[in-house]
């Protein structure tokens, strides 16, 4: 769908009074869906949602006004529904003329002008977003809470980086600020605690270890619901890359050497640094007695062996599949 195609709104007022929750309701429901299933952060694309509809607005004070943190409540079946996390701009028609790189994920036009984006292909949201990370802030709506948390030296990472919205999108939307910081921008929203936020926390406060990335802020959403963890702040792993593809690419590497000559370590030296920084992980994770959360409990003999036996069957099983996968040439033979 092009952006001639999308919806057209009626402003009833300056810049700031067209993202109002009036206005965001009176989209039609089949818009929004067909919005949210071209977004790759969508995580219900299986079936096709029973409708989804506008349910918390909280208005932005970011460059005039014409910035608001929505969320979106979809229905799935009869009793299943998820909330998402979705920041809109109102951007002006002169902001995606005159060779500026225009907007993605196009919600809707306007009819005085400018379209409702997905506020991460706004530049402004994105400078804005970074300056509230640096210093804290919470912005109130009707009844609901957008909070920023920082931690450390959150704000002197953030001073002066130019941010920019990362190449791989999944369930959230990575905004890389210089080299040095990365938000994990959640779409998905669910009440409570975030594994990522409560153990990256106590790595980073109660504790020397740094194999993980530093817990420099987060984003909380706050509201009628509970309160969800919106977004994360990370120290940014410069040239860091995903783990399974270079192990696969060692592996290919290491197989195709000629007869004759044999692979040198074969991802040995990789594998004994993982094993030492794991190791080293739990032992932090260990390290504090008197935390609530994260105090060690003793495990039984019979516990240690049924761990044991658990992970040898979960290998047991992987290799069979691979066998069978090889047997009946359901894998390419070079692999």
């Amino acid at each position: 769908m092009t952006t001639m195609e999308r919806p057209v709104v009626a402003a009833r007022g300056g810049a700031g009074a067209v993202l109002t929750r009036e206005m965001l309701e009176a989209i039609d429901g089949d818009a929004v869906t067909q919005f949210l299933l071209a977004r790759r952060w969508f995580g219900a694309k299986g079936g096709r949602p029973g409708g989804a509809r506008f349910h918390d607005v909280i208005p932005l004070p970011w460059d005039g006004g014409r910035m608001v943190i929505a969320t979106v409540e979809v229905t799935l079946g009869a009793d299943r529904v998820e909330r998402y996390q979705l920041p809109l701009s109102h951007m002006p028609q002169s902001a995606t003329e005159g060779g500026g790189t225009a907007p993605r994920a196009v919600l809707a036009r306007v009819d005085s002008g400018g379209v409702i984006v997905d506020a991460v292909d706004d530049p402004r949201f994105l400078e804005s977003l970074g300056e509230a990370l640096g210093r804290g802030a919470v912005f109130e709506g009707d009844g609901v809470r957008w909070v920023f948390e920082p931690l450390g030296d959150a704000a002197s990472r953030l001073t002066g980086q130019r941010p920019r919205v990362g190449s791989t999108e999944q369930s959230n939307t990575s905004i890389i600020f210089g080299d040095r910081a990365i938000l994990k921008l959640f779409r998905r929203l669910e009440v409570g605690e975030n594994p990522d936020v409560e153990i990256g926390r106590f790595l980073t406060t109660r504790t020397d270890f740094r194999g993980t990335p530093t817990l420099l802020g987060t984003i909380r959403l706050e509201g009628r619901n509970g309160s969800s963890v919106a977004g994360i702040l990370q120290h940014f792993v410069k040239g860091s890359g995903d783990a399974w593809a270079y192990t696969l690419e060692s592996a290919r590497r290491d197989l195709s050497l000629p007869d004759g000559i044999e692979p040198a370590t074969a991802f040995a030296d990789e594998a004994r640094d993982l094993g030492r920084v794991t190791r080293e992980l739990h032992d932090a994770l260990a390290s504090d007695a008197a935390h609530p959360d994260f105090a060690p409990q003793g495990a039984r003999a019979d516990t240690v062996r049924r761990w044991a036996a658990a992970a040898r069957s979960s290998i047991d099983e992987g290799l069979a599949v691979l066998d069978h996968r090889m047997r009946h040439a359901a894998l390419p033979e070079e692999s």
